[in-house]
Order: structure tokens, then sequence, then C-alpha cells
């Protein structure tokens, strides 16, 4: 019986989460409602609010299985490209720029609602604890290390925005490329 409730719940929050992220590609964050979710869904409202307090705890949770994909630790052979073999830095900022890409509708929305903080707070906390393990500056001259990885953070935020806001016309290998030109002639 336990395992039909498992199976029911996970088929549930698929339910409610192609909805959203349907909603998502649609919409700004901000008109959407609990109301045009569970409408989407075709769930109860009882049924939502069994699995989420809020919408915003569903972007949390959205956000979440996107990123814990994006920055898994065993990078995978995936349809639209294999770094599962490398374990260069420029490589796996690449790995990450396909999966934004291949999430373009929804990772396009997130970016551009007006209050993008859950969104942008997860995904800096993501890439700060990657890049943190990865990043090793050379010369700092007695800089805080911190401040160094958070500036580098941002970049990369900062270079995803502007790869969206131009409709991702450059390859991710460019971007990534770019990215890392940047970041090695500024540290």
């Amino acid at each position: 019986m336990n395992n039909k409730l498992d199976r029911r719940s996970q088929r549930t929050r698929k339910l409610i989460f192609e909805a959203f992220n349907e909603l998502l590609a649609k919409n700004q964050y901000s008109k959407i409602t609990v109301q045009s979710i569970i409408h989407r869904a075709n769930i109860g409202r009882t049924t939502f609010y069994s699995h989420f307090q809020t919408k915003d705890e569903l972007l949390y949770e959205s956000c979440k299985m996107i990123f814990e994909h994006v920055f898994a630790e065993k990078v995978l052979v995936e349809a639209t490209h294999d770094f599962s073999q490398s374990s260069d830095f420029k490589d796996y900022i690449t790995h990450i720029l396909y999966h934004l890409k291949d999430n373009k509708k929804i990772i396009k929305s997130m970016l551009k609602f007006e209050d993008s903080g859950v969104f942008m707070n997860s995904f800096k906390e993501y890439i700060h604890k990657y890049f943190s393990n990865v990043i090793q500056p050379v010369n700092t001259n007695n800089i805080d290390i911190d401040f160094i990885n958070n500036h580098i953070v941002s970049s990369f935020i900062q270079a995803i925005r502007w790869w969206f806001h131009h409709n991702l016309k450059e390859s991710p290998e460019k971007v990534a490329n770019s990215y890392i030109y940047m970041i090695n002639h500024l540290i």
C-alpha cells in the first residue's frame, strides 16, 4: 500500500511541476497563481497544499531539481552533449550552459521575472558551492578568497543573463570560452 501512495504522490508532484513549468514558459511568475497551477495540473487545492505550502516553495523545489542535475558531481552523457569523460573547468562550464539552454523556456522566464530572488539565490548558491571547490586563484594579493569567488560567480551569472538577453545566439562553447578568457585575465 505504501508503494502505491509513493507512486501516486510522485505522479502528482510530476503533474504539478509540469503544470508550473508550462505556465512559467508562457507567463511572468507574479501572474501565476496556485489556482492556475492546480487547474493546469488537474488536481485539487488540498492536493497541491499537501505537497507545497506556497507557490514560492514550488519554485524553490523546481530550481533545486534543475540545479541538482546541472551541478551533479558525476557528469552523465546527455542527449545534447557529452562531457562525462572531462574534468576540465571549461567543459564543466559548457555542460552547465547546455543544461540552461536545454531548459531555456523555464530559465528565461525565471531570469526575467521581476523578483527572481528565489531563483537567483538558489542558482548563485549552487554555482558558488561548485566554483569554490574548483577555482583556486593563484595571485590573490591578500584579497579574501570568498570575495574573489563571489566576483567570479556574479560575473558568470551576468554572462548567463547576457546570453539569454541575446537569445542564446552564441554556442555554449563560445560563451564558456569567453567567460574563461575573462576570468583568466581578471585574476
